[in-house]
Order: C-alpha cells, then sequence, then structure tokens
C-alpha cells in the first residue's frame, strides 16, 4: 500500500505531499487535478516513456504522430507534463510503500544528441533534440531509460520493474485485459470469485465463461438463455465491474485505479458495487483510489466507509484549488464523510 506520495512540478501541481489510505475517494471540480493526480500513481507504477503515451491516448490525442523535423515539435509532446509547461524544472514523483520501500521517477530532459529524419523530403532533415529522460529509484536502485526519436520512430530504452498499479478510466477499460485477467485467474481455479462478486449485485449471471465470438475471445455471462451473452451486450455497467473486480483479483497487493467509478452504473446498485469492490480489496490487500462527480454513490459509499473496522483505512480526497492559485487535495475523514452526506451537505 501507498503510504505517502509526493509530487513535484508534475502538470498542475507545484508541489503537493499526501498520506494515502487503504481507500480514497476523489473529489473536486473539473480542472481541479484529479485525473493528473490518479495519472501521476500511474506513471510512478511504470517501466518505461511509454507508460506517458498511453495516458496521452487516453486523454486524446492521436496515436499517429508526424514530425516536421523541429526540437519544438518533439518536446510539445511532453509539455503538458511539466508544471506550467516549464520544461527547464524536472519533475518528481516519489511514493513510500510498505512492501518495496521507496519508488522514485523523475522526469527531465538529457544531452542534446543529433538524429536524422526521413520527412519524405530530397534528403533527411538533422537536428538537435535533447531526449526525455525518465529515471525510476527503486530503493535504492537506479534505472535509466528514455524516448529519443531515431529514423521518424520513437525509440524506448532500459526499464525498470513494473508496480502493481492498474488504472482504469471512461476510455481504457479494454476486452483484451479482461480476458487475460479471467484466463489467469482461470488457470489458477480462482474464476468463480469473479462470478460470485456479479451474482451478488446482478442475480441473472449465473456464470462467465471464456468464448470465442467472430474469433475473438469475449467473456461471456450465463443469464438462463439458450445462448450466453457477451458481457458487454448484456450491460456496460456489468462489463466495467468485471473489469474493476478482475483488476482487484489479479493484483493481489496492488493499487487499483478507477477514474469516475459511477460512470455506467445504475444508482440502486451503487451500495452493492462499493460493498463488494471494499470486501474484495480487503481480501487481496489491494489499495483503491477512485474518483467521482456522483453524489448519489458518495452517499453510497459514506456509511460502508465509517464502519468502525474500516472509518480508519478510509479518506475523503478534494482536489481544489485554493486562494492563491495553487491546485492542493484536502483530506476528509471517513466519519466526516458519513456524517455530511448524511445531512446533504455538498462535499464534492
Amino acid at each position: 500500500m501507498i503510504n505517502r506520495l509526493e509530487l513535484r512540478k508534475f502538470r498542475c501541481f507545484e508541489h503537493l505531499d499526501l498520506s494515502l489510505k487503504r481507500f480514497n475517494i476523489l473529489v473536486g471540480e473539473s480542472g481541479s487535478g484529479k485525473t493528473a493526480f490518479m495519472e501521476s500513481v500511474f506513471m510512478l507504477g511504470g517501466s518505461s516513456p511509454e507508460i506517458y503515451f498511453r495516458i496521452r491516448n487516453w486523454r486524446g490525442f492521436s496515436r499517429n504522430i508526424t514530425f516536421t523535423g523541429t526540437r519544438e515539435q518533439y518536446q510539445s509532446l511532453f509539455r503538458d507534463l511539466f508544471y506550467k509547461f516549464n520544461q527547464d524544472e524536472g519533475i518528481v514523483i516519489r511514493s513510500q510503500d510498505d512492501r518495496y520501500g521507496s519508488r522514485k521517477l523523475e522526469i527531465a530532459y538529457g544531452e542534446l544528441e543529433d538524429y536524422g529524419l526521413d520527412l519524405e523530403g530530397p534528403s533527411p532533415h538533422a537536428f538537435k533534440i535533447s531526449p526525455i529522460n525518465f529515471k525510476w529509484i527503486i530503493d535504492g536502485t537506479v534505472h535509466n531509460t528514455s524516448a529519443s526519436v531515431k529514423e521518424g520512430k520513437f525509440s524506448f530504452s532500459g526499464a525498470a520493474p513494473v508496480a502493481p498499479v492498474s488504472y482504469y478510466n471512461s476510455v481504457n477499460v479494454g476486452v483484451f485485459e479482461s480476458v487475460s485477467a479471467f484466463s489467469a485467474l482461470s488457470k489458477h481455479y480462482r474464476a468463480d470469485a469473479l462470478v460470485g462478486a456479479i451474482a451478488a449485485i446482478y442475480p441473472q449471471v449465473k456464470g462467465i465463461t471464456l468464448e470465442l465470438v467472430s474469433g475473438d475471445a469475449v467473456l461471456c455471462a450465463d443469464v438462463g438463455l439458450n445462448e450466453k451473452i457477451p458481457l458487454g451486450e448484456l450491460s456496460g455497467g456489468i462489463s466495467k465491474f468485471a473489469a474493476y473486480t478482475l483488476a482487484i483479483l489479479a493484483n493481489p497487493g496492488g493499487v487499483v485505479l478507477i477514474d469516475e467509478i459511477e460512470d455506467g452504473v445504475y444508482y440502486k446498485n451503487m451500495p452493492d458495487v462499493w460493498r463488494s469492490l471494499v470486501t474484495l480489496c480487503l481480501r487481496e490487500e489491494v489499495q483503491l483510489i477512485v474518483s467521482t462527480h456522483s453524489y448519489e454513490f458518495l452517499q453510497a459509499a459514506a456509511p460502508i466507509l465509517a464502519r468502525e473496522e474500516i472509518a480508519k483505512e478510509s479518506q475523503l480526497l478534494r482536489a481544489e484549488i485554493d486562494e492563491n492559485g495553487n491546485n492542493v487535495i484536502r483530506k476528509i475523514p471517513a466519519q466526516a464523510l458519513d456524517a455530511a452526506t448524511s445531512r446533504d451537505f455538498e462535499v464534492r
């Protein structure tokens, strides 16, 4: 479990030093830094600069990158990572956890190098570029990685050990990840854990199996018909809940991040969904960090987290912009969240 997270010069955060608990619910207005915070945890758990390009794609940027042969264009790909777009100051993301000790990621530009790029012209165009370096320092061991451009393509060098961190948002809940996780569970005779979690909330689901549909492996549900139905066709909410459950079951002792957890979940199912996720996380020793805009979800989650045996492991995190224009995150104890929502006080 990540006990403490520190950010320096990362996206909208000039400096953030925050203690985390087993269960963390993140709220705040749009633009207050919720997604940036969750991305920092995910990037810290990565192994090379490739992880940033995944995040970039999830934010809506194209996978296709065309170079015009300038250093400015290369650096523009990464400018959003840096506080106030100042790429002269490096980024630091650092955590302290109870399993691996310290984990630190430093992002900065390295020494200038020459590259030739084939821009479909009569001759290659050369320019000087400072490759961006992602340096992970894990419990004192340094792992240097970098992203450079060679022959018109990105080249990644070096790799760090990956940390057990999974990140889900509204656009990246993919079939492949769920299929892979389910297959791994099935091999170890643990698939019933997923079926039990889903059936407790959606009793029409009697079983889940892996089937070939039009040549692709997909998760299918037995709902009492004469044919199994792909989870995605049965319900988008069930499909997403299955993905979150699989992430927890396949990632024991790790961290699961879920952005906008209420997406696709019917409000009457929210208490059961949250109760099931909490139970699974406690059993698998998984840390959960979720964001939400839904007051209905907070009302569903608050009494569960305020229970005596869970309250000390739970907190509400509210992302705000303070009176000086700085992005900050304030902590609210689980009992205070429960008291506020029970009286319909606005805490988002």
